[in-house]
């Protein structure tokens, strides 16, 4: 028993180690998961760290089949962001809403979620950098712009084919529970309720409709390379839905476009995303030893008691909200909360889908303060505006929204476990 307190303990460590000096809590997973297994035993009665047992329930953590398909998934997606294809597709978009401002949010929401729900976050990474020159240029409210495309962004995150739905699907998988397309379908309908919101509360249906909208930059026409890669993905998405394996698929496609585009391998690598991989591993296998060392059972036993099949979504979703504010959701939440939630419901006898799904869609706006990711990338690109103001609104809008992700929780209506 002492052993799970500690393991509890080194988990609660990690994250503030990581979030005050800004590591990358992977490295200090897998460094807290040795010294850890030192001091837990295995079936033999065998120190899981020691030479006899060579740390392999550690190991065992690691996420292979995730990493791969991080792997193979970001290459395709790094081509066509490298060759100019999606910046691009995404510019022609925009051009297309011909000064109606009032559709410019719903634009670089839906641009955001279809072209992400397939690969990830690359639409992400293109377009906020373009949300402050879009707003300069129209003078629409960069933070209200912001909050109406991050929706869009979190439908893409958590698809199956997206770092974070992968992640989600595989721990899920691991514990014996399969989501099926409940993860997609119960992000959808929460990101367009939350958008729903936004865009009332915040009056842009007011918005003019006839304003000039100058992106301030020309894009070319789509050449060749753009255009097999555009023909590439729609081979990918069809290929993906006919039920073929998209590890194989996508490293395929990839490896046919590196021989019939001029793109440069040596541009691609570093779109991959290499860091986020080694943060996912290295808290796997820490959770691996955390479960290991009786953990996820310590916790889920103490909250079995008091959590009913009312009250546990909406319990699972505050929890890992509280734990994005101040950490990485993917790396550091998921990896967490899943197996944590599972053990509670399993404990008390409930079904894990719908505490599962809120854990992991249900924290996501909490990443909005600029204490996570999300928050912080939209700081880092407001270009010219009042960053302390900004820090302040992102903050409070992202705990009034996280509130509202809570209450769909706890309105089992919303979440859809097919």
């Amino acid at each position: 028993m002492t052993t799970a307190y500690v393991s509890f303990a080194l988990l609660i460590l990690i994250i503030i180690i990581a979030g005050k000096f800004g590591k990358n809590p992977g490295f200090l997973g897998v460094a807290f998961a040795f010294i850890l297994g030192f001091f837990v035993f295995n079936e033999d009665g065998v120190s899981i760290s020691s030479a006899a047992g060579a740390c392999r329930q550690i190991i065992a953590g690691f996420p292979t089949n995730t990493i791969l398909q991080f792997v193979s998934v970001g290459f395709l997606f790094g081509i066509a962001t490298v060759n100019g294809t999606l910046e691009k597709l995404v510019f022609k978009l925009l051009k297309l809403l011909r000064g109606d401002l009032r559709i410019l949010p719903i634009a670089i929401f839906l641009i955001n979620a279809v072209i992400g729900y397939f690969g990830g976050t690359a639409a992400f990474f293109i377009i906020v950098p373009m949300l402050a020159t879009i707003c300069k240029a129209t003078g629409v409210d960069y933070m209200t712009l912001a909050l109406l495309h991050y929706p869009g962004n979190l439908i893409a995150q958590y698809s199956h084919f997206s770092p974070a739905g992968i992640l989600t699907g595989g721990i899920a998988r691991d514990a014996g529970v399969e989501l099926g397309m409940s993860l997609d379908l119960t992000a959808i309908v929460w990101m367009v309720l939350s958008f729903i919101l936004i865009y009332i509360v915040r009056g842009v249906y007011k918005w003019p409709k006839n304003a000039e909208i100058d992106l301030g930059k020309e894009i070319g026409p789509m050449d060749r390379d753009n255009k097999i890669t555009l023909f590439a993905f729609l081979v990918y998405i069809i290929l993906i839905f006919m039920g073929f394996n998209m590890i194989v698929v996508a490293t395929t496609i990839s490896c046919i476009l590196i021989f019939i585009t001029s793109i440069d391998i040596e541009d691609v690598y570093p779109t991959i995303p290499w860091n986020t991989m080694f943060l996912v591993g290295g808290m796997g296998m820490f959770v691996a030893t955390l479960k290991a060392a009786g953990g996820t059972e310590l916790v889920a036993n103490a909250l079995s008691t008091v959590v009913t099949a009312r009250t546990v979504a909406p319990a699972a979703s505050a929890m890992a909200a509280l734990l994005n504010m101040v950490s990485d959701g993917i790396g550091v939440v998921l990896p967490t909360m899943i197996p944590l939630v599972t053990q509670i419901c399993l404990t008390a006898g409930l079904n894990p889908v719908k505490a599962i799904i809120a854990s992991s869609i249900g924290n996501t706006w909490a990443s909005m303060c600029p204490l996570s990711t999300g928050g912080a990338y939209y700081l880092a690109y407001q270009h010219g505006y009042d960053a302390n103001k900004l820090f302040v609104k992102f903050t409070i809008w992202g705990i009034c929204l996280q509130l509202f992700l809570v209450l769909l929780a706890a309105l089992n209506v919303f979440i859809i476990a097919g």
